[in-house]
């Protein structure tokens, strides 16, 4: 499990795992979420696949939170023609997917397609593909942890994970190497403690 305020003893190297990884916030990161807000996703379960070709694939299992399914499916002045555009585009931080395929399951190895973009019909479930990060700090995907803003409207980052997925003969059984890097919106006391980031 990967917790994003390990970020407040980061000593500059990334979160690292050759298995799936469960991303969350921590109780008391998220006490630290603006007076009223509440989160849409409450977490993340990801895992990873390399393959010769020098591809790799990312599964993102999302579990939300305080209707956020509903939330983030909603229309708003951001990319996308559908609700499932709409709430991939939203999870990884405003990216387009017009070319993504709403699928009942994550599709089969032998099924994915160059670059492909999956989402399952009830949103729990997307499938990426893209060339495996050579490094890392070579992002494949971000994931955000959003809360709706004062005005019911916009959507506010308040932390999010930068992943990269390594493929290569030092990697993982899946032949994948998770770096997971997270950051967030609220501060650190010189004490250690988190604080809103409306808070003076």
């Amino acid at each position: 499990m990967y917790q994003v305020d390990e970020v407040k003893t980061d000593d500059g190297n990334p979160f690292t795992s050759d298995s799936p990884v469960t991303i969350e916030l921590s109780d008391e990161l998220e006490s630290a979420l603006p007076t009223g807000a509440q989160m849409t996703v409450g977490q993340y379960t990801i895992s990873a696949k390399a393959f010769e070709t020098g591809m790799c694939r990312l599964d993102v299992e999302t579990v939300f939170a305080n209707g956020g399914q509903d939330t983030l499916s909603a229309t708003r002045e951001r990319g996308g023609d559908n609700p499932h555009e709409f709430v991939m585009s939203a999870l990884t931080k405003d990216r387009k997917y017009s070319d993504a395929i709403v699928v009942d399951a994550p599709p089969s190895d032998e099924d994915l397609e160059d670059d492909g973009e999956y989402i399952t019909d009830d949103f729990t479930r997307m499938t990426f593909v893209d060339r495996c990060s050579e490094n890392a700090t070579d992002r494949f995907l971000p994931l955000d942890f959003l809360y709706p803003g004062e005005d019911g409207d916009e959507l506010e980052s308040f932390a999010d994970v930068d992943i990269a997925v390594v493929g290569g003969t030092q990697s993982g059984s899946a032949g994948a190497t998770l770096f997971l890097i997270g950051d967030t919106e609220a501060e650190l006391t010189p004490a250690g403690d988190w604080r809103s980031p409306e808070e003076d």
